[in-house]
């Protein structure tokens, strides 16, 4: 493999050992339910991101008042736990587009499936989007 094709996987690695030590730093500080739940806003903005409907926007802001209820400040929030797994949803949402890219430029998947044009971000580098 080049290095065109290594560097996608590599910042994948870089940015999942992240997620995982800021999730399981903010599970020992803040709970499972309460971590997970704000892992969740990842994935959930990059939905809203491409979403096109007013039901969606809807529905992700009944989503938002659930976990603004969920973490209330009280007397004995852990601001760090918070932040800590909103580090893990950050990355949760960063790492989803470049899977796509990382996963096209594997010589192994060329075989399976003609190339398509790549529909990720203007920075993403991917063979696809470079072409």
């Amino acid at each position: 493999m080049t290095w065109h094709q290594w560097w996608p996987t590599l910042l994948l690695a870089a940015v999942f050992a992240t997620m995982n030590l800021s999730l399981y730093t903010a599970i020992d500080r803040i709970g499972l339910s309460l971590a997970v739940t704000l892992e969740f806003l990842g994935p959930l903005s990059v939905a809203l991101v491409g979403s096109r409907t007013r039901l969606d926007l809807l529905i992700a802001a009944a989503a938002g008042f659930g976990v603004w209820v969920l973490i209330q400040p009280g007397p004995t929030s852990d601001w760090l736990g918070l932040a800590l797994a909103l580090v893990a949803a950050a990355c949760w949402a960063s790492y989803i587009g470049p899977t796509g890219c990382s996963g096209r430029d594997c010589p192994a998947s060329r075989r399976r499936r003609p190339r398509r044009r790549c529909r990720h971000s203007s920075t993403c580098r991917c063979s696809s989007c470079s072409s």
